[in-house]
């Protein structure tokens, strides 16, 4: 049987004023740094990090350096906001059965435009909030046996249907 498990489903890019704003994004520049300002001695942030970088050393000018000169073009978040507005657009076509799971403190989707993503689709979903962020496939994280319990529970569901 086919079915789909969609997890913090990305909908937009910002909410509000730079939701409004990113039309206009293109005159200050092709690219954005995200942690050119960040507060890279967060403990939080060092974890999210260290994912994808796991010998920074947060202590080495250089690292810091190199982590602040980090550059994403626009042209990729372009291409992932089409891919949120595709699915927006299609989720009246959905009929397979479909599990989200989304965070309630994640800063990255918002629960309330997942909430609408999923009113939109043509069977109700079964919809999961967790008191989590984005990170919901982190083994660390404390949400993730939750989460692993709702995608075994899922799949168990839909192949003894």
């Amino acid at each position: 049987p086919e079915w789909r498990v969609l997890l913090a489903p990305f909908l937009q890019r910002g909410t509000g004023w730079q939701a409004v704003a990113w039309p206009g994004r293109r005159r200050v520049g092709r690219h954005v740094s995200p942690f050119a300002k960040a507060d890279l001695r967060d403990p939080k942030l060092q974890r999210q990090l260290t994912k994808f970088m796991p010998d920074a050393d947060f202590e080495d000018p250089v690292t810091i350096a190199t982590i602040r000169a980090i550059r994403l073009p626009f042209r990729t978040l372009d291409q992932l906001r089409e891919l949120g507005l595709a699915t927006y657009r299609q989720a009246p076509a959905l009929q397979l059965p479909t599990l989200v799971i989304q965070g309630k403190e994640d800063a990255i989707v918002s629960p309330a435009g997942t909430r609408r993503l999923i009113g939109r689709f043509a069977s109700p979903p079964v919809y999961h909030e967790l008191p989590a962020d984005h990170q919901l496939l982190d083994p660390e994280s404390t949400a993730w046996p939750e989460v692993e319990r709702l995608l075994h529970d899922f799949a168990r569901r839909i192949l003894s249907d």
